[in-house]
């Protein structure tokens, strides 16, 4: 259902925002942040189209669940398209909410309990995870190399995600690039038994394999939980920074000390209006850089994989070249024309 809302922001009001009920701002997030991946969108409108016909209300299984989910997703992003055009803002379906998402009007993770949530439900019946909607748009390859420093034996385990966690060092600015390679950094673990000698003591390196996905997600772990207390960094993220191949196309931002409370709002890159919108529930502002909160708040980074759009663009002007004519050529064309034309003319006559 859509509600009217009033003129606010920097430079002006959008619409397209969803209204806080009841402590649902990291739901709110995780819906608009996922309208950045059309592709995604089609795949699961696509598998929604596909098996409507099996949609029956008496049942109650996985597919069942999994198409009700999808419906109330497709309708929500629907919704959210259709209130940009009258300025005004969506109010989610309460019985989707509550049923279908998990929703008890208690504050969650944006993470765990939205964006991980979300994807668990769109492909709760998969048959395998590598087949699944969520890996064929997000999906990448991690491999890990244990080396153990007792026998120099190598073990390699190649695991597939849709996610990347991304430790922050100490530093007071930390670009995305310097976490990846942190990552990917070579540690020493204990966690790792060599299968030739039983020794625990390894030298570990996860290196991210290519091709990148379409969309690659990224969770700044800015949290440390000792089974008691909660500690939370505030170390800035440094978003003039630029990963190969990727583009920065939306952000989930978090205030507060734990990621159960507090507040989440989502940053999305525009291209039609090339500028960031702000979306902090149901009140949308445009503007020209990122806001200088997200560094410090920045939570969940979405990137979009360029590569494509680069090869597309280079094809296309090739195409487009191959079939220009230079405009001397072009008058030198017409003028022979003229030419075989009088030519005819004198002929019949």
């Amino acid at each position: 259902t859509t509600q009217t809302s009033f003129n606010i922001g920097k430079r002006n009001y959008i619409g397209g925002g969803i209204i806080n009920a009841d402590n649902q701002c990291y739901i709110n997030t995780t819906i608009q942040l996922f309208t950045q991946c059309p592709e995604f969108k089609d795949s699961v409108s696509q598998f929604f189209d596909q098996n409507e016909h099996l949609y029956q209300p008496d049942q109650d299984d996985k597919l069942y669940e999994r198409l009700r989910f999808t419906e109330g997703l497709l309708q929500e992003w629907s919704n959210i398209e259709l209130v940009k055009k009258d300025k005004t803002v969506v109010t989610i379906n309460e019985y989707w909410l509550k049923d279908c998402f998990g929703y008890n009007k208690s504050q969650d993770c944006a993470y765990v309990n939205g964006v991980v949530r979300l994807m668990d439900k769109v492909d709760n019946d998969s048959t395998s995870f590598e087949n699944s909607i969520c890996f064929k748009n997000f999906g990448f390859v991690v491999k890990t190399t244990n080396t153990c420093n007792a026998c120099q034996n190598v073990n390699e385990i190649i695991k597939k995600e849709i996610s990347l966690p991304l430790s922050i060092n100490k530093e007071l600015k930390a670009k995305v690039s310097d976490l990846i390679k942190l990552y990917e950094k070579p540690r020493k673990t204990y966690d790792y038994k060599c299968d030739n000698c039983n020794s625990q003591d390894n030298e570990q390196v996860c290196s991210i394999m290519k091709p990148y996905p379409k969309y690659f997600l990224t969770t700044i772990m800015r949290y440390d939980f000792d089974g008691k207390n909660c500690s939370r960094s505030s170390i800035e993220i440094d978003f003039g920074d630029q990963l190969e191949e990727m583009k920065l196309i939306g952000i989930i931002g978090h205030q507060g000390t734990t990621t159960n409370s507090g507040h989440y709002t989502c940053l999305l890159w525009n291209e039609s209006l090339n500028c960031w919108l702000n979306y902090n529930d149901e009140h949308v502002s445009m503007h020209d850089t990122i806001p200088q909160h997200y560094e410090s708040r920045a939570y969940v980074l979405l990137y979009k994989n360029t590569e494509g759009d680069i090869k597309e663009k280079k094809v296309t002007d090739k195409t487009s070249n191959e079939n220009k004519t230079p405009q001397s050529d072009k008058i030198l064309l017409t003028y022979c024309l003229k030419i075989l034309m009088r030519l005819q003319l004198m002929i019949l006559q």
